[in-house]
């Protein structure tokens, strides 16, 4: 009698045991990347391996990204400032030229794992930086002739005029990026920030 109860205590957890590892074989089959996220050399690499380095590695990063983004819109909408399609599409017209005709530029992000989209959203951000401290950045002619002299043999354009153009848009660029982060150390500091994750701790996706 006891036999038997061993022998059906067996078969019963046999019995589940199997009936789980076909209901995650079903799951990682119709969910891909649920419990399997790779192979190499048909070693699996497991999601529970994967996430918390992810996490480790990149969380930081995504989290600071998302916090300046609503830093940036929260301000743009307190001083009214938008990205028209309009804006977007002379940016991208100009960049188009720089490579050579909108063909080429797909070519360029396709090569960097960028989509299209990516790249407008790239865009609308940098275009609405360049509307919100744009008022505080002056680029003097001083300045500029001492940026010329300089660089005068690594410039493109040939003649005074473009040199001088050219020398603006570059100091520019230069002091928009220096000016945006202090703007954007000015606005953290008067928001009200609270994080609840700790990026140096395991994250518990799955109940480890």
């Amino acid at each position: 009698m006891a036999k038997l109860k061993k022998r059906q205590r067996f078969w019963l957890l046999t019995t589940l045991l199997s009936f789980l590892i076909v209901i995650l074989i079903v799951l990682n089959s119709k969910f891909q990347g649920l419990i399997m996220v790779a192979t190499v050399n048909d070693r699996p690499i497991y999601s529970w391996q994967f996430f918390p380095w992810f996490w480790k590695k990149y969380g930081p990063q995504a989290l600071e990204e998302m916090i300046i983004t609503n830093l940036l819109t929260e301000e743009a909408s307190k001083q009214q400032v938008a990205v028209t399609q309009n804006d977007l599409t002379l940016k991208i017209s100009q960049i188009q030229k720089d490579y050579g005709g909108h063909a080429r530029l797909l070519d360029y992000l396709s090569q960097e794992g960028i989509s299209y989209q990516e790249f407008e959203d790239h865009l609308r951000r940098q275009l609405l930086i360049e509307k919100l401290i744009s008022k505080k950045i002056t680029v003097s002619p001083e300045e500029t002739e001492i940026f010329i002299g300089r660089y005068r043999q690594q410039m493109q354009a040939s003649d005074e005029a473009g040199l001088f153009k050219e020398a603006q848009e570059i100091i520019w660029e230069q002091k928009l990026d220096e000016n945006f982060s202090n703007y954007l150390l000015e606005l953290k500091d008067k928001a009200k920030i609270n994080q609840f994750l700790d990026f140096k701790e395991k994250p518990d996706f799955f109940g480890a």
